[in-house]
This record gives C-alpha cells, sequence and structure tokens, in this order.
C-alpha cells in the first residue's frame, strides 16, 4: 500500500508542471471588431505608428481608433492544462480517499490539486484586448504579434506585395 501510494503521490505532482507552450514565428490568429461591428479573422502581424498591421486575405493597416476588441483564438490560450490536473492529481486523489485507511495524504492531495486549478485558472493569460488598450496592454498585445518590433516601409512594402 506505501508503494502505492507514493507511486499516486508522484503522478499528482507530474501535473504541477503545466502544460507545454509551443512557440510560432507566427502572430496569434485572432477576430478582430471594427467599431462598425464587422468582424474579420486575422493574423497579427505588426504595429505601424497608430495601426494595426494584420493579415487576412490581404496584408492591411487598420488604424486603433476603428478597432472596437481583438479577440485571441485558442491555442495557447486554451484550457488544455485541465486533463492533465484531472488525469495526474484528481484520479490519484480519488483512489487515495477510496482506498487508504489514511486519508490524510488524500486530503493533502485534494488540498494540492484544487490550489493547482486555482492557479492556473488565475494565470490564464488574457484574451480579449478592448480598444481604447489600457496602459500595459499595448506591451502584451505586443506579445501576440508576428513581427513585435514593428515594419519598416521596406518591409510592410514587401508584405503587401506578396500577398496580393
Amino acid at each position: 500500500m506505501k508503494s502505492l501510494r507514493a507511486i499516486l503521490l508522484s503522478l499528482a505532482f507530474i501535473s504541477c508542471a503545466g502544460q507545454n507552450v509551443v512557440l510560432t514565428p507566427y502572430g496569434t490568429r485572432s477576430v478582430l471588431t471594427e467599431i462598425d461591428n464587422s468582424e474579420m479573422a486575422v493574423e497579427l502581424l505588426a504595429f505601424r505608428d497608430s495601426n494595426l498591421v494584420v493579415k487576412a486575405a490581404t496584408v492591411r493597416m487598420i488604424p486603433f481608433s476603428s478597432i472596437l476588441r481583438i479577440q485571441l483564438e485558442k491555442g495557447e490560450n486554451s484550457r488544455g492544462w485541465l486533463l492533465p490536473v484531472a488525469f495526474f492529481q484528481g484520479v490519484p486523489t480519488a483512489l487515495i480517499l477510496a482506498l487508504a485507511d489514511d486519508r490524510t495524504i488524500g486530503l493533502i492531495g485534494l488540498a494540492i490539486t484544487t490550489v493547482t486549478v486555482l492557479c492556473f485558472e488565475v494565470s490564464e493569460p488574457q484574451r480579449t484586448f478592448t480598444f481604447p488598450l489600457k496602459p500595459g496592454e499595448m506591451e502584451t498585445l505586443r506579445l501576440h504579434l508576428r513581427y513585435p518590433h514593428g515594419l519598416s516601409e521596406d518591409q510592410f512594402r514587401q508584405l503587401t506585395a506578396s500577398t496580393r
């Protein structure tokens, strides 16, 4: 029984590591809503002056003043952590509570599972950006751009020429 407890406890701690984050050289796929409530699926490319450069069917610049909101699509913002936490923490905890004579380890596992779920919920990345952006949100949104440092005039011309 002690070896079963050790195995179940180690499985519970494995899921505390979190999920792998896959970085991509592309901008985050998003749904951009303009002030006239029209929506379009875009890839976020760069900021230029007071404009957001996006790629939909073509590359275009959209003034910040005409953007209502940007909703990031799922991906790194999904709840991919839920299944590993349930499987590696919830199931072992339930087994310990059901099989063990001393429920102390099971209650500790239940506390760890609860804290893990709360930590993941609180640390969920921002998914919706409403314009005008609040202080600091511009830098957070910049993390989702393909070109976070911006585009020169020449780079912008090359991009627009390649998508015609």
